[in-house]
């Protein structure tokens, strides 16, 4: 499982193949690895969003 930050205002969700990824503004634990991977390669709308630092990943360590 992952932690994502959103800095988006309202929620949004990202389709993947192994289903929807929701993001909710702020901190958002226990995202399912396997949907994210998915979401984070095919997805433009979250792509984007990942390039303007709006959609980030938290590194653990």
């Amino acid at each position: 499982m992952l932690t994502v930050i959103s800095y988006l205002e309202q929620p949004m969700t990202f389709d993947s193949f192994f289903g929807p990824v929701t993001l909710q503004p702020g901190r958002n634990e226990n995202v399912d690895e396997r949907r994210w991977r998915n979401c984070k390669t095919h997805n433009a709308d979250l792509q984007a969003l990942l390039k303007k630092g709006l959609v980030v990943v938290e590194e653990l360590g």
